[in-house]
């Protein structure tokens, strides 16, 4: 096995503690959140956590961060999009009449300044996607179905920056029980 990623539920609970009690050496945490507020005090406190295991804190992507509309219009067209909280978005299509708005549905940000605020690296963001869903149905995992998207890329640089990190340390035998 290469990498074991474990995915938590939200918060501080026992799970978290067991693992990290019981895995030996572990390379380190990704904290995963939404921009809303609330997400983000539990988030605060994965990092507040982490750090008192002693468990290094890989970094923080932002999950949910944003939802990207594509359309098609006449050519050199203004559109304009009503989106969250009131605020208008606007757009020009470009000679083939495309046009793209994104939407900040659960607000945005919000992983981006919380690593700042604990010195710990910003790994990314990883946009709203509904096709995760329609994947998880389907059976096909949206990176597969559509490697070359937004979601796929933004994905494999979250991938590479984790990698970086955990690679230059030495590798260490996992018993397992």
């Amino acid at each position: 096995m290469d990498y074991l990623i474990i995915d938590f539920p939200p918060g501080t609970s026992d799970e978290p503690l067991t693992v990290s009690q019981s895995l030996p050496n572990i390379d380190g945490m990704v904290i995963v959140t939404t921009p809303q507020a609330v997400a983000l005090l539990d988030s605060r406190k994965s990092i507040t956590f982490a750090e008192s295991l002693k468990v290094p804190v890989l970094g923080v992507v932002e999950n949910m961060s944003g939802y990207t509309i594509n359309g098609v219009t006449a050519a050199n067209v203004s559109v304009e999009i009503a989106g969250p909280g009131g605020k208008t978005i606007k757009s020009t299509s470009d000679e083939d009449g495309n046009f793209s708005v994104t939407l900040d549905i659960f607000k945005k940000g919000g992983g981006k300044s919380t690593a700042e605020d604990f010195g710990v690296p910003f790994l990314g963001a990883l946009p709203f996607d509904p096709g995760f869903v329609r994947g998880g149905d389907d059976g096909v995992h949206k990176i597969v179905s559509d490697p070359e998207g937004a979601s796929s890329i933004a994905f494999s640089e979250i991938v590479k920056q984790v990698l970086a990190q955990i690679s230059d340390k030495p590798s260490s035998s996992l018993e397992i029980i």
